[in-house]
């Protein structure tokens, strides 16, 4: 008899084993599990690195119970930083997580929207990921997930403007010029180059950062974040009677992100105004 009902019982464990789905699915379709589906919608355009983009966000309860306390959480790695949030309980601040202000009710959908900002350093293809999250229990969490995908470029203006000109007692001069890079995109494959005139002119130059950057060198090119700036001292030496004039010309290219604008050129001249005998 003890083993009988031991046969039993264990039947009766197999079955409800079995039957486990099918009651979990039971209790969903009964109201006591909701469904959150996400759907988060991208750029349909290629976007710049650096540049800001609306991402809207949808989510929806497709079960039939009540999705308390929904929040939507917007990942993406280094490749973009939230600025904003529409749509959330604590909008605008700048949060990944954005609690919705009511609970969803079956049927129920809500919108949000987030302002990313893309990385200036982004290459290629950004990857942006929604999911979904309440209070209680989901009956399906495999869609409570969704991507977007960014088509990126690179886009940097650079701009290159003389500081100042200076002519010390002994005669010798000093060029400032300034490189700036204005965004909205970084670059690290940076050439500059310059020319003298006359040819033969002895000319040094000494390059500073201010910002993030990278001064080209014989061994590696240069960086330059956006807003950051390259600034190049040049020393000229004395006018001379067979020097009376003087020149620079000075270009900043970029061989991993296409230029806007057309600033990135410089062309200096000046000479002795007064006799042209090598002194100002």
């Amino acid at each position: 008899m003890t083993r009988l009902l031991f046969v039993a019982l264990l039947g009766l464990a197999a079955a409800a084993s079995l039957l486990a789905p099918q009651w979990s699915r039971a209790q969903s379709l009964a109201g006591y599990y909701h469904d959150l589906v996400t759907r988060l919608r991208g750029p349909t355009t290629v976007q710049a690195a650096g540049s800001t983009v609306v991402l809207p966000a949808d989510v929806f309860n497709t079960g039939l119970g009540t999705a308390n306390a929904p929040t939507l959480l917007l990942s993406a790695g280094d490749d973009a930083l939230v600025l904003a949030t529409s749509g959330c309980r604590d909008s605008p601040a700048p949060l990944a997580a954005c609690r919705l202000a009511a609970p969803l009710q079956p049927a129920g959908s809500a919108v949000a929207e987030y302002i990313v900002r893309i990385a200036p350093s982004a290459r290629n293809v950004v990857v942006v990921g929604l999911t979904a999250t309440a209070d209680g229990v989901d009956a399906q969490p495999e869609n409570n997930e969704s991507f977007a995908v960014i088509a990126v470029v690179r886009r940097v203006a650079l701009q290159a403007r003389l500081l100042s000109r200076t002519t010390f007692p002994d005669g010798n001069q000093s060029v400032l010029v300034r490189i700036e890079n204005t965004g909205p995109s970084d670059t690290q494959e940076l050439r500059v180059d310059w020319q003298v005139s006359p040819g033969s002119l002895p000319v040094s130059a000494q390059c500073s950062v201010i910002g993030t950057g990278r001064c080209p060198g014989n061994t590696q090119l240069g960086r330059l974040d956006p807003g950051a700036s390259l600034v190049y001292s040049f020393a000229f030496p004395p006018f001379t009677a067979q020097t009376p004039n003087m020149g620079l010309m000075l270009s900043a290219t970029t061989s991993d992100a296409s230029e806007t604008g057309n600033g990135n050129t410089l062309s200096l001249s000046w000479s002795d105004p007064i006799s042209s005998d090598g002194f100002e």
